[in-house]
């Protein structure tokens, strides 16, 4: 897992030597990833402080241990996903090319900005699962049967920040996926979420992916 205490050239140098590692497994030859350049990571800082601006005092109240981070990891999720979203759904190849571009940058330069990713890792099962229900409970007032969300006073203070976060840990529906036989337990949603977007194995495969994707697309440049 990563912490924002690793500097972006060691979280770079991680994820190469991640690259490298499984391209040996697969009998493959390894290039160098694309360095990303100072210019890079500012454009990353300029996405996100504009996706997290008006959201500084209400994150602030958040002063129970790890929930400032779960309300950063959640919203840098939601946005990521968004950008993944407004990437697939472009038809014109530029636009697809550059927003699977920012997607690359997204990926590499979320590992920079979290703060507390392998502590919360790193917390046993029952931890993870107290830690989400309590977050979540933060948030999440009840759950009617037919579906209907109910947000406590706090969440109620920002309605657009609150559903981003909700949705980001448990899906736009996550009331409604309570009264369903696919209901994952509460230690493995933040335990796939966190693999997923921040350990190096993952950040390594995806920026693979995403680099084939970019090349196979023929409008870069």
């Amino acid at each position: 897992m990563l912490s924002s205490q690793i500097q972006a050239q060691s979280i770079f140098d991680s994820v190469k030597q991640t690259a490298k590692m499984d391209d040996e497994r697969r009998g493959e030859n390894s290039d160098d990833n694309a360095q990303y350049s100072e210019d890079d990571m500012d454009k990353f800082n300029k996405w996100w402080n504009d996706k997290m601006k008006d959201t500084a005092d209400f994150l602030n109240e958040l002063d129970e241990p790890y929930y400032h981070c779960m309300a950063l990891i959640s919203l840098y999720v939601y946005h990521y996903n968004e950008l993944e979203k407004e990437a697939e759904a472009a038809e014109d190849c530029k636009l697809k090319y550059d927003l699977k571009g920012m997607q690359a940058l997204s990926i590499f330069g979320g590992t920079t900005i979290m703060h507390c990713t392998e502590e919360i890792y790193n917390l046993n099962n029952q931890k993870k699962a107290d830690l989400l229900s309590g977050f979540i409970n933060k948030f999440v007032e009840s759950c009617d049967v037919d579906g209907t969300l109910n947000w406590t006073e706090f969440a109620t203070k920002a309605p657009k920040t609150s559903y981003r976060i909700i949705s980001a840990l448990a899906g736009p529906n996550y009331c409604t996926g309570l009264y369903t036989d696919a209901y994952t337990p509460r230690d493995q949603i933040l335990t796939e979420l966190l693999e997923y977007h921040f350990h190096p194995g993952s950040v390594a495969d995806r920026l693979f992916t995403l680099g084939q994707q970019m090349e196979a697309l023929g409008c870069g440049g």
